[in-house]
C-alpha cells in the first residue's frame, strides 16, 4: 500500500502541490503568474481530489500571487477546507506585499488574511505560524520537541514555530519561517513613515496615501530597492512526514536557500536521510539555489515554467536543473507535465 501520493502540477512559473496520505489531504501553496494555467490545474486535481472531499490543510509559504492566486477557489468551491496555515509577517511587508498586485482578492487577502477568509469561508480556521530565530542547532532535539494537533488550534490562534512539531493522526508536519526583522529594525523603517512600530496596516496605508498616487509609488519613495526586496525575502518551509519521520517531503516555496542555507540546515539537517522529495526553491531560480540543498536520497522537484523567459517575472530553471542533474541526483521539473511521486 502507497503510503503518501505527492503531485506537483504544471502551472508554468508557480506553486502547486497536493499530499495525499492516510486520509489527511493536505496543499502546499497554488497560484501562477498565469492565472489560467492554475484554474487548469486545479481542475486537474479535483479528478483525483473531487471537491466534496474535504482539505485538511493548505500551506501558503508567502503571499506572492504566483503562491496563493488559486486559493480562493478552493475556498469557494471545496465543500470544507479545514484550515490555511500561514506565515505571520511584518505589517510594513504586508504593504509592501499588496502593493505589488492590482487584484482586488489577493489585496485584501494580504492586508487582512484572516478577515478574509472568514468572509469567503466561515468554517475554515487559520492559523499563522510566528517568526523565529534559528541561530542554534536542534537535530538532535526533533524528536523531543513538543507536539502540537493542528486540530486543536483555535482559529486566528498565532503558533510559535521554535521547538515544535505539529501533528494530525500519525503524520507530523515541521514548519519553519525565518525572521525577517528583528523589534530594532523594524523600529527604524517606521521612523521613516513617522509611525511607530506598533503601526497597524491601515497606518501604514494612510501615511503612504499622503505621499503619491499609489502605493508602490509611495514606497518606492521612502524605500531603496534593496531594503523593499529584504523586507519581501521570506518564504515558510514545511517539512511533512510521517511520525517515524520516514516518507518525507521538504516544501520550500520561494526560500533563499542561497543566502540562509546554514538556517535550513540546521533546522532539517537531522531529516536530509528520511526526505524523499525537495522542492528546490523559487522555481529553480539561481539566486535562490544552493547545491548544498540536494541529497542523493531525495527526488528533486523544480516547479517552473517551459518559457519563453523575456520577463523578470518568469525564473528561467535551466541552469540549476543541469547543475542537478550533473551533480547526479534526481531532478524532475514541471515545464511541460503534473509530477506524481
Amino acid at each position: 500500500m502507497q503510503i503518501v501520493e505527492r503531485t506537483f502540477y504544471r502551472v508554468g512559473n508557480g506553486l502547486f502541490g497536493m499530499e495525499h496520505t492516510n486520509d489527511i489531504i493536505s496543499v502546499y501553496d497554488c497560484g501562477s503568474t498565469n492565472q489560467r494555467l492554475v484554474n487548469n490545474a486545479i481542475d486537474r486535481a479535483a479528478k483525483a481530489y473531487p471537491r466534496d472531499i474535504p482539505i485538511d490543510n493548505i500551506f501558503i509559504s508567502h503571499y506572492d500571487k504566483d503562491h496563493v492566486n488559486g486559493l480562493l477557489r478552493f475556498l469557494q468551491e471545496y465543500t470544507q477546507v479545514r484550515r490555511v496555515i500561514l506565515p505571520m509577517i511584518p505589517n510594513l511587508t504586508r504593504v509592501i506585499n499588496s502593493s505589488s498586485t492590482s487584484n482586488r482578492f489577493l489585496s485584501d487577502f494580504i492586508i487582512d488574511p484572516e478577515a478574509y477568509i472568514r468572509n469567503v469561508s466561515p468554517q475554515t480556521n487559520v492559523i499563522f505560524v510566528d517568526a523565529t530565530d534559528r541561530d542554534n542547532n536542534i537535530n538532535d532535539r526533533i524528536q523531543d520537541s513538543e507536539e502540537i494537533n493542528l486540530s486543536y488550534i483555535e482559529n486566528g490562534a498565532t503558533v510559535p514555530s521554535r521547538f515544535q512539531i505539529f501533528t494530525i493522526n500519525d503524520w507530523i508536519y515541521i514548519i519553519y519561517n525565518r525572521r525577517l526583522l528583528n523589534d530594532a529594525e523594524i523600529a527604524t523603517f517606521m521612523k521613516k513613515l513617522g509611525l511607530p512600530p506598533t503601526a497597524t496596516t491601515d497606518e501604514i496605508i494612510s501615511v503612504l496615501k499622503q505621499k503619491g498616487t499609489s502605493l508602490k509609488k509611495s514606497l518606492d519613495q521612502v524605500l531603496t530597492n534593496n531594503e523593499i526586496e529584504n523586507l519581501n525575502d521570506y518564504s515558510m518551509v514545511v517539512w511533512s512526514g510521517r511520525k517515524d519521520l520516514c516518507h518525507g517531503c521538504l516544501y520550500t516555496g520561494d526560500y533563499n536557500a542561497k543566502k540562509y542555507h546554514k538556517e535550513l540546515a540546521n533546522i532539517y539537517g537531522r531529516l536530509r536521510s528520511h526526505t524523499d522529495i525537495i522542492q528546490i526553491p523559487h522555481h529553480g531560480s539561481i539566486n535562490n539555489f544552493r547545491p548544498e540543498i540536494c541529497s542523493q536520497n531525495s527526488i528533486h522537484v523544480v516547479s517552473a515554467s517551459k518559457g519563453p523567459y523575456k520577463s523578470r517575472q518568469i525564473v528561467n530553471p535551466n541552469s540549476v536543473i543541469t547543475t542537478i542533474r550533473n551533480s547526479g541526483f534526481i531532478c524532475s521539473d514541471t515545464r511541460t507535465k503534473d509530477i506524481t511521486i
